[in-house]
């Protein structure tokens, strides 16, 4: 039987350790290989696999070193498996260098299109090719939102017959939890939060600031690693109802993140244009918790929030914005959000790893 090889671009992502467990559940003889930058570590204690081996990745590396370091280890893989295996590519990156393995057959997961964060018209339209190359050549292209495949192909992909959507969900270990009701809100003391890694100063921090120097009534939380000096923008011994909870385990510490917060704070930078077509897993995380969202105006994401009817847009990266938005809020408002969470099926929420696997054999066994 064939094997499942695994080249991972980020090790400790919870959306590719699920990945592998579904894999390695369904009875796959599974080998795993991939890159750490150090973020995430946490998550990969008892995850039910052995990760054959492992390269540090320092997220300060130019791209053409990360390239090359990328290269190596992958040919590194490839002199110790078969010609039947199948390599399961995570990222723009790796799933390019596995695109030019003319031996083997492979399956591609984006849930991060590269080109669209290029501001150069001419290295984005060569992004865009070489995505769309990947996506040609695998067995199987795997999108976390619908929004990659608009970006990438408009209203027609001509390789839909072999493409699949898997929402980045929340772990199917929560389908046996009871979901939270919506608990009392109190509108003189928000307790606004953010829940992952922390960067975007221009959004995030912005919005931490004004609560922590105009709102001082209301609190907001930060939980997760900090990416570079993101954090160094707010002043704490100014700012005693801004506050540092640190890193956490994905899935296993949600739920207690979760009932510390009021509104989950989902303003991601939209002059990224990858944040602009992403589907983030806190959607399905905060309906599921019955949190209502704010995102940016702009975005994928906010079609999505307000088609559910489960939050607020804003333009983050204004400041008489945000504040004209937190004087707005009012308790009646944050129960009708609440309501409307809870109306979401948890069905629609939670990956259904069976369904999945499933979608995915009909793709191997052709």
């Amino acid at each position: 039987m064939s094997k499942i090889v695994f080249i991972v671009q980020q090790l400790s992502q919870p959306r590719c350790i699920k990945r592998i467990q579904y894999f390695k559940n369904s009875g796959y003889d599974c080998l795993v290989f991939g890159f750490n930058n150090g973020l995430y570590t946490e998550n990969l204690k008892n995850v039910g696999f052995d990760v054959k081996e492992e390269w540090f990745i320092d997220k300060s590396f130019i791209k053409p070193k990360k390239i090359n370091i990328y290269k190596k280890n992958i040919n590194h893989v490839i002199s110790q498996i078969n010609n039947d295996d199948i390599i399961y590519a995570f990222g723009f990156e790796i799933g390019t260098l596995v695109s030019f393995l003319w031996k083997y057959k492979f399956i591609y997961e984006e849930a991060d299109v590269s080109a669209a964060r290029i501001k150069n018209t001419f290295i984005r339209f060569f992004f865009v090719y070489l995505d769309k190359r990947i996506i040609r050549k695998s067995i199987l292209t795997i999108f976390t939102s619908e929004g990659f495949q608009e970006y990438l192909f408009g209203n027609v992909n001509p390789y839909s017959y072999k493409t699949l959507f898997i929402h980045n969900k929340l772990h199917d270990s929560f389908i046996d939890k009871e979901r939270p009701i919506g608990v009392e809100f109190n509108d003189k003391n928000i307790k606004f939060g953010f829940i992952g890694l922390i960067r975007y100063p221009n959004t995030i921090v912005r919005f931490a600031n004004i609560v922590g120097s105009n709102f001082p009534q209301h609190e907001f939380h930060f939980f997760g690693e900090v990416e570079g000096d993101s954090l160094n923008q707010i002043n704490w011994t100014i700012f005693p109802n801004v506050k540092f909870h640190g890193k956490f385990k994905n899935p296993q510490d949600l739920n207690s993140i979760y009932c510390k917060i009021d509104i989950n704070v989902v303003c991601y930078d939209p002059t990224s244009g990858n944040v602009r077509i992403a589907e983030p897993n806190k959607l399905y995380e905060s309906i599921f918790f019955n949190k209502p969202l704010i995102v940016s105006q702009g975005t994928f994401l906010q079609k999505r929030v307000e088609d559910l009817q489960v939050g607020y847009a804003i333009n983050a990266l204004s400041d008489s914005a945000i504040i004209n938005f937190i004087q707005s809020i009012t308790s009646n408002n944050i129960y009708i959000l609440q309501n409307n969470c809870s109306l979401v099926n948890s069905d629609q929420l939670i990956n259904n790893a069976s369904l999945e696997m499933n979608k995915i054999k009909a793709y191997l066994i052709k």
